[in-house]
């Protein structure tokens, strides 16, 4: 089949007393920006049950079993994995297998690599493992950019450390070498440096970085001025968007950034004469404006878990951003 008719990022295939367990992973995975295909969502009434099923089928890129006790031996969860099988080899459709309740993999499956729902409180693990790498194909890694710091800064650091070895169920952050920027200048000739044991073709870098406001005297890892940096994102942002080694950034926002950049008016006047033709023209505050709608984490000093509550919201609409491939603002993209 043409891979242009698969619409649908997966098709859910379960037993019909799992459905509650079913409707939260659709939401949640449907909240991430993957296209789901369930039947009480794509089959009309008047519809041909089986015909449904074997179009929602084929027009997936990836089959999601659902095996619980209850399913193992439902007919039509059989059918569907067998055809989901046959398309499989014939058409390289990605099968995964979820375990959920007391149950074990069947036979015919152990080849396949399976997410283990069965520990609900590992629930938001296996969703990024469900999607990264399980139904996008792609691997994402987390970078904290060293910046001005803290002792908030290096608990977010940790949240993403923490992200990473969870996400790829590892136990040392060794087997997997960050990517970084130039520590001496990292913003200046905009070069990422990617020293990571992960195919870069298949590969989303999440690269978080304080943003401090007006460049520091001294501080040689601040970048050189800011509105250099909130270009030089917009550039690198627009260039990978959708491709091979895609780059998206969140700004840890220190309290009083973007006001100290706007009241510095002759330090603004001068840097624009320099980023205007990169910008496409846009005055000062539009630029700003534009990254205030970004992908931002307001400094926290509380030390009250509420880090690592922004991180997960952040983290949400992060992936609705890179698998939707929709601008940032509909009112004014990114």
């Amino acid at each position: 089949m043409n891979s242009n008719r698969k619409k649908f990022d997966v098709f859910l295939s379960y037993k019909s007393q799992d459905n509650d367990f079913v409707q939260r992973l659709k939401r949640d995975l449907q909240l991430r920006g993957i296209k789901v295909w369930l039947d009480k969502d794509e089959i009309r009434p008047g519809d041909l049950f089986v015909e449904a099923l074997e179009n929602g089928l084929e027009t997936s890129k990836t089959v999601v079993i659902v095996i619980t006790p209850e399913s193992v031996n439902s007919g039509w969860v059989r059918r569907e994995r067998a055809r989901a099988l046959s398309l499989a080899t014939s058409e390289g459709v990605q099968l995964i297998p979820i375990l959920f309740g007391n149950v074990e993999l069947p036979g015919f499956l152990a080849d396949l690599q399976y997410i283990d729902f069965r520990d609900l409180s590992k629930y938001a693990v296996n969703i990024n493992r469900l999607i990264w790498p399980g139904i996008t194909g792609k691997e994402v890694l987390f970078v904290g950019v060293a910046g001005i710091g803290g002792a908030e800064w290096d608990r977010l650091r940790e949240i993403l450390y923490q992200s990473e070895l969870e996400l790829y169920d590892i136990e040392d952050i060794d087997r997997v070498k960050w990517p970084g920027f130039e520590r001496s200048d990292p913003y200046k000739n905009g070069r990422l440096i990617q020293e990571n044991t992960f195919d870069p073709s298949k590969q989303v870098v999440i690269v978080v970085d304080p943003f401090e406001g007006l460049p520091e005297e001294g501080r040689t890892f601040t970048r050189n001025s800011p509105l250099e940096y909130l270009d030089f994102i917009l550039h690198h942002r627009n260039a990978t968007r959708g491709l091979e080694g895609e780059l998206i950034f969140i700004l840890y926002y220190k309290s009083g950034a973007w006001e100290t950049i706007s009241l510095d008016e002759s330090y603004l006047r001068r840097e624009y004469r320099q980023i205007e033709k990169l910008s496409n023209k846009l005055t000062i505050d539009d630029i700003i404006d534009r990254f205030k709608n970004y992908f931002t984490i307001h400094q926290d000093t509380s030390g009250n878990g509420n880090l690592e509550k922004q991180f997960q919201n952040i983290w949400i609409k992060v992936q609705r951003e890179i698998l939707k491939g929709k601008p940032l603002s509909a009112s004014d993209p990114i």
